[in-house]
Protein backbone atom coordinates (compact mmCIF):
# COMPACT_ATOMS: atom_id res chain seq x y z
CA UNK A 1 0.00 0.00 0.00
CA UNK A 2 1.17 3.52 -0.68
CA UNK A 3 1.01 6.50 1.67
CA UNK A 4 -2.29 7.79 0.29
CA UNK A 5 -4.01 4.44 0.63
CA UNK A 6 -2.79 4.13 4.22
CA UNK A 7 -3.96 7.69 4.93
CA UNK A 8 -7.41 6.79 3.67
CA UNK A 9 -7.54 3.93 6.19
CA UNK A 10 -7.54 6.62 8.93
CA UNK A 11 -3.88 6.29 9.87
CA UNK A 12 -2.07 9.51 10.70
CA UNK A 13 1.24 10.64 9.19
CA UNK A 14 3.32 9.26 12.06
CA UNK A 15 1.75 5.80 11.82
CA UNK A 16 2.19 5.80 8.05
CA UNK A 17 5.84 6.84 8.42
CA UNK A 18 6.41 3.96 10.84
CA UNK A 19 4.77 1.46 8.49
CA UNK A 20 6.65 2.63 5.40
CA UNK A 21 9.88 3.31 7.32
CA UNK A 22 10.23 6.85 5.95
CA UNK A 23 10.19 10.38 7.42
CA UNK A 24 6.91 12.07 8.26
CA UNK A 25 7.78 14.90 5.86
CA UNK A 26 8.24 12.34 3.06
CA UNK A 27 4.82 10.84 3.89
CA UNK A 28 3.27 14.28 3.53
CA UNK A 29 5.02 14.86 0.19
CA UNK A 30 3.92 11.48 -1.14
CA UNK A 31 0.30 12.01 -0.12
CA UNK A 32 0.15 15.41 -1.77
CA UNK A 33 1.93 14.13 -4.89
CA UNK A 34 -0.45 11.18 -5.22
CA UNK A 35 -3.50 13.41 -4.72
CA UNK A 36 -2.23 15.75 -7.43
CA UNK A 37 -1.73 12.83 -9.78
CA UNK A 38 -5.29 11.66 -9.14
CA UNK A 39 -6.56 15.13 -10.00
CA UNK A 40 -4.35 15.23 -13.08
CA UNK A 41 -2.23 18.09 -11.75
CA UNK A 42 1.44 17.28 -12.36
CA UNK A 43 2.82 20.82 -12.06
CA UNK A 44 4.40 20.04 -8.70
CA UNK A 45 6.04 16.90 -10.08
CA UNK A 46 7.60 18.90 -12.88
CA UNK A 47 8.89 21.43 -10.34
CA UNK A 48 10.42 18.75 -8.12
CA UNK A 49 12.05 17.03 -11.08
CA UNK A 50 13.67 20.32 -12.13
CA UNK A 51 14.68 21.13 -8.55
CA UNK A 52 16.23 17.70 -8.04
CA UNK A 53 18.15 18.04 -11.31
CA UNK A 54 19.46 21.44 -10.17
CA UNK A 55 20.49 19.99 -6.80
CA UNK A 56 22.38 17.17 -8.52
CA UNK A 57 24.19 19.65 -10.82
CA UNK A 58 25.09 21.81 -7.82
CA UNK A 59 26.34 18.81 -5.85
CA UNK A 60 28.48 17.65 -8.76
CA UNK A 61 29.97 21.13 -9.23
CA UNK A 62 30.69 21.34 -5.51
CA UNK A 63 32.39 17.94 -5.50
CA UNK A 64 34.52 18.94 -8.49
CA UNK A 65 35.51 22.14 -6.66
CA UNK A 66 36.43 20.15 -3.55
CA UNK A 67 38.59 17.75 -5.57
CA UNK A 68 40.41 20.64 -7.27
CA UNK A 69 40.93 22.39 -3.94
CA UNK A 70 42.35 19.19 -2.42
CA UNK A 71 44.74 18.74 -5.36
CA UNK A 72 45.97 22.33 -5.02
CA UNK A 73 46.41 21.91 -1.27
CA UNK A 74 48.47 18.73 -1.74
CA UNK A 75 50.56 20.42 -4.44
CA UNK A 76 51.29 23.37 -2.10
CA UNK A 77 52.22 20.97 0.70
CA UNK A 78 54.73 19.17 -1.56
CA UNK A 79 56.33 22.40 -2.69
Amino acid sequence: MNALELFRTDLDYIQIADRLDIDVSEVERQIHRLRNIERGDTTHDDYYERRNAEEIRFRDKHRAYQREWSREKRARARA
